[in-house]
């Protein structure tokens, strides 16, 4: 079973490699807003997704 470091690490290659872009698992930021509800609902979007439990 893959470990959720591995899986971590395993998006952020897909998501580098070519060109670098955005996956269903990985949201690329430039910066964090100071709305944490904003920032609560990005994260619970990623949470909802297939496999988001890690």
């Amino acid at each position: 079973m893959t470990t959720w470091k591995e899986k971590a690490i395993e998006v952020l290659n897909k998501s580098l490699h070519p060109v670098p872009t955005e996956l269903y698992e990985l949201d690329w930021k430039s910066g964090l807003s100071k709305k944490t509800e904003r920032l609560a609902q990005h994260i619970c979007a990623f949470a909802n997704q297939k496999g988001g439990a890690y």
